[in-house]
């Protein structure tokens, strides 16, 4: 299969300045026949093979789909997940101290704060992974993709 990525490379036989030009034919690798993603790099990860994943025009295509792709959506995910953590540890713990009177109680504006930081939590954070799971609920059961337990 390396010998096959490699008809994939066509290195230049002059040099410039030490430099030499490299050309890589990576479209079919990122595009299927109908426009959509393709599921090449998938399938050479399930080679499990580290070579074959550290050939160039792996490599190339990898890094590719990474940097102008995945990583800004994998980013903003994390970031949204951080702040709905802080949001939550917010509400749980430093509001439900911090505005705690000499009397053990809560006052009426601390209340109102934790009510509006769990809001936010149960809405945007839980009604997210509702949302999430619904969808696959309907799609796999659309497919008929279950197992009856009983």
């Amino acid at each position: 299969l390396t010998t096959f990525l490699d008809g994939f490379i066509w290195r230049s036989r002059n040099t410039n300045d030490g430099v030499r030009r490299v050309n890589y034919w990576i479209k079919h690798f990122l595009v299927d026949a109908e426009g959509g993603f393709s599921q090449n790099i998938e399938w050479l990860a399930n080679f499990e093979n580290p070579k074959l994943i550290c050939h160039p025009v792996a490599e190339m295509v990898v890094d590719l789909v990474w940097n102008q792709v995945a990583f800004r959506t994998f980013l903003l995910g994390k970031t949204w997940f951080l702040f709905t953590t802080l949001v939550f540890i917010t509400s749980q713990c430093v509001l439900t101290h911090a505005s705690e009177n000499d009397a053990g109680e809560i006052s009426l504006g601390g209340r109102v704060t934790m009510l509006c930081f769990r809001i936010f939590i149960y809405v945007f954070s839980m009604g997210q992974m509702l949302m999430s799971h619904s969808r696959s609920i309907m799609r796999d059961c659309q497919k008929k993709q279950f197992v009856k337990v009983w």
